[in-house]
């Protein structure tokens, strides 16, 4: 990739209203975008720290990456910004 691009960890209400979240460079900067291989993976976690005050509901986990000097978000080949991973979460 042309640019050093800021993943993102989202955790989203059912409105997609952002509750807790998660934004760093890639393996905590040490493995930049710009030194990606196409068709690699990799391991890249991140922790999110939950509201105490959190409301009893689902909720989903929003990944993606952005350009840190414009907010801009790298869009997918469906048009969208973002992948949804898994189910909903039922936090109670």
């Amino acid at each position: 990739m042309p640019s050093q691009l800021t993943t993102f960890v989202h955790l989203v209400d059912t409105e997609g209203q952002i509750v807790a979240q998660g934004d760093a460079p890639p393996c905590d900067g040490r493995y930049p975008t710009t030194a990606w291989a196409a068709d690699e993976h990799f391991i890249d976690e991140y922790e999110l720290s939950i509201p105490a005050d959190i409301p009893q509901n689902s909720y989903h986990i929003l990944v993606g990456l952005y350009d840190p000097r414009d907010g801009v978000r790298l869009p997918l080949e469906d048009g969208s910004d973002h992948v949804r991973l898994g189910q909903a979460i039922s936090v109670r």
